[in-house]
């Protein structure tokens, strides 16, 4: 199995949360389930062409459990074979595991959560009919199986796994999914969680498609549970695993992730523009500056920067002073002055990446904390430098 080295990219809320009240208009709706017209606190609404309607009538009449967590923000709806989680202005869900990405996500109304129609019922394979005239929305419902529902004895909640079964597996084996960006192909990686007792829960991936993660050049699409296998060598089998694997190759699906990919993309610039312009438009941010000891007592200077730019980093020069616990400089030996200069090189610090230096301060051995750090050069990977 392939090694994944994580790198967990923030911006969350900013990539993917949507206004509450953008485009939306008060529909006159009504929902109808089975023939059972549904009492909405809060009138249904569209939104860019979605339907979002309360998510409570709307769970209850379909036969799920309501539940939300307000730390994550996330709507819950469960009943036996199934758990969907969606988590408000975001407009990646999880359906057993499974990841889909919705046109408009989950969201709060007028005090009323609100959930888009159409996902709710394709999850669980009931069908949606319309009438513009009466703008009734009609959902039957069905007792088939839908490509999300796995039939395997484990309760899928997120990045979590539950075992419900009664005996002990030796494993449980799951699919990533991702999407090579420079060679342009989506390639698969099985991985397994590996001894997951009766009745235990345990987090099976740190990947997560809203925070745009990585392994390398790849950007992670999304996971499939394909298969369990208890201690007496029983193997069970994910009877909707080439229909998952097959959704997350459609064309519809990558371009839905290229999306992603540019409203992040779009997200870090705006960010970092606005960044640069509150460090006063100098390219480089000190995030962090401390002193640590190596293994002889000598002091040594640890700072961070952070490149605010969108070229890369290649080299920088930095200065910085140096001072002792009753805030005396502390100069170098037989020298006068406690300003130190130093030059970070042979680096590659990509646009909106961080990098630590150190430089250790064998002249400056008093030296307990730093002050007045300056970047007073930096040298981009185009062959142009930016100067103090």
């Amino acid at each position: 199995m392939k090694n994944k080295i994580i790198a967990i990219l923030c911006f969350m809320l900013l990539l993917l949360q949507l206004p509450a009240a953008a485009s939306a208009q008060a529909s006159g709706i009504a929902i109808a389930v089975d023939g059972t017209k549904l009492a909405l606190p809060q009138p249904a609404v569209v939104q860019n062409g979605t339907t979002l309607v309360p998510a409570g009538p709307i769970f209850k009449q379909l036969g799920l459990t309501l539940a939300f967590d307000k730390a994550s923000q996330t709507v819950k709806g469960s009943k036996e074979g199934l758990i969907i989680n969606l988590g408000l202005g975001n407009r990646v869900a999880s359906v057993n595991g499974v990841t889909v990405i919705m046109s408009v996500p989950a969201q709060v109304i007028n005090g009323a959560t609100m959930v888009p129609l159409r996902f709710v019922s394709d999850c669980l394979g009931a069908s949606v009919t319309s009438d513009p005239k009466t703008k009734l929305i009609s959902i039957k419902t069905g007792k088939a199986a839908t490509k999300f529902q796995h039939g395997l004895p484990l309760v899928i909640s997120g990045n979590y796994v539950r075992n419900i079964a009664k005996t002990n597996f030796l494993y449980v084996t799951f699919v990533d999914f991702f999407y090579d960006t420079e060679k342009q192909a989506i390639v698969e990686y099985e991985q397994s969680v590996s001894d997951l007792g009766a009745g235990s829960t345990v987090k099976y991936t740190e990947y997560q498609v809203q925070n745009l993660s990585y392994n390398g050049a790849e950007v992670y699409m999304g996971t499939v549970v394909k298969r369990v296998k208890d201690y007496g060598n029983n193997v069970q089998e994910n009877p909707n695993y080439d229909k998952i694997r097959a959704y997350y190759r459609t064309g519809g699906y990558l371009d839905q992730i290229r999306s992603i990919y540019q409203d992040y993309s779009d997200a870090v610039k705006a960010a970092l523009k606005k960044e640069l312009q509150a460090n006063k438009n100098k390219p480089l941010k000190v995030t962090d500056a401390s002193i640590s000891y190596n293994s002889i007592g000598i002091p040594e200077a640890n700072i961070t920067v952070k490149n605010l730019t969108e070229k890369t980093v290649i080299a920088y020069e930095i200065s910085f002073s140096c001072y002792d616990d009753f805030e005396r400089p502390v100069n170098v030996w037989l020298g006068s002055s406690n300003r130190v200069d130093g030059i970070a090189q042979d680096i590659s610090i990509s646009s909106g990446g961080e990098y630590g230096a150190s430089w250790t301060l064998n002249l400056y051995t008093l030296t307990t904390h730093l002050k007045n750090v300056r970047i007073t050069a930096v040298r981009f990977s185009d062959g142009t430098t930016w100067k103090a």
